[in-house]
């Protein structure tokens, strides 16, 4: 079956792949692995915690719909992923500095606060 892509193009995707699923691990072993633990271990509720732990997902699927306009833009694919993974893992530092910083985490959750009361 004769191929159109040539071997150095698909070393380059097969490397790129590579890379975004390496950016991928580090953001689930350390956001969905440590944080969970490390928040409960400084006595964060189940509800602090899910929130924190699932920021930087939500906020990548957000970029999800719109990845057609800023591959269009961009007009590469490997210039997107790996845009996109900096900006994800750069949520990782923050979630950690809330974390230890604020002892809790009132600035995501003032409205868990007021149906409390």
């Amino acid at each position: 079956m004769p191929s159109n892509r040539k071997t150095t193009t698909i070393r380059s995707s097969l490397k790129t792949s590579t890379i975004e699923g390496s950016w991928w691990a580090v953001m689930y072993g350390s956001v969905e692995t440590y944080f969970g633990a490390f928040f409960e271990f400084l006595k964060y509720s189940s509800y602090e915690i899910s929130i924190l732990t699932t920021l930087p997902i939500f906020i990548g699927s957000i970029f999800q719909n719109y990845a057609n306009t800023f591959f269009h833009l961009l007009r590469s694919r490997k210039i997107l992923l790996v845009i996109l993974k900096i900006f994800q893992n750069m949520l990782i530092p923050v979630i950690f500095y809330f974390g230890v910083k604020t002892c809790k985490s009132y600035l995501f959750l003032h409205q868990n606060r007021i149906s409390r009361e």
